[in-house]
């Protein structure tokens, strides 16, 4: 009577194959994660930058804090994934992340700038964020201080260099 089973070699390969394919969900996984939380600092700022845009469209300047808003402490506006998101000088909004949300986004912090027309009608504002590049013809305001990995922002967020160029 034979018996017919695997050798050893077979199944080393085959676990060798499975263990490769999980090295790279698991790698896929915490990039999407990372970028789930670089989405939700993104949805948090929504209201901020309602409020820059009113108070640039009453006063013709921008806000230099929060507390030219109305709003709160910048440390009083976060989540699971957001420890603060300020403004600071000429109206830029600064999202810092939560020092325990993940490895890649601990403590680091993504800017949004406003930008207006250099010509034309002033009272339109367009977010620039991160480390995107302005339009032609738009005069951007305040500091960028974005150090969060390319890789972890979204297409909007990135210069339009590290988009075309990969």
């Amino acid at each position: 009577m034979s018996e017919r089973g695997f050798t050893l070699i077979e199944l080393m390969v085959v676990t060798a194959i499975v263990g490769i394919l999980a090295a790279v969900a698991v790698a896929s996984y915490q990039r999407y994660v990372t970028r789930a939380y670089v989405v939700e600092a993104l949805t948090i700022t929504g209201d901020v930058k309602v409020k820059v845009e009113d108070y640039f469209g009453y006063l013709g300047e921008f806000p230099e804090s929060n507390a030219d808003l109305n709003l709160p402490l910048p440390a009083e506006i976060s989540s699971n994934a957001v420890a603060a998101v300020g403004v600071g000088a000429e109206g830029a909004i600064h999202v810092e992340f939560a020092a325990d949300v993940n490895a890649e986004l601990s403590g680091r912090i993504l800017s949004m700038r406003p930008s207006i027309p250099e010509a034309g009608n002033a009272n339109v504002v367009m977010w620039l964020c991160g480390y995107n590049d302005p339009a032609q013809g738009m005069r951007v305001f305040g500091a960028n201080l974005t150090n969060v990995d390319t890789r972890s922002l979204p297409a909007s967020c990135r210069a339009r260099t590290a988009i075309e160029g990969g």
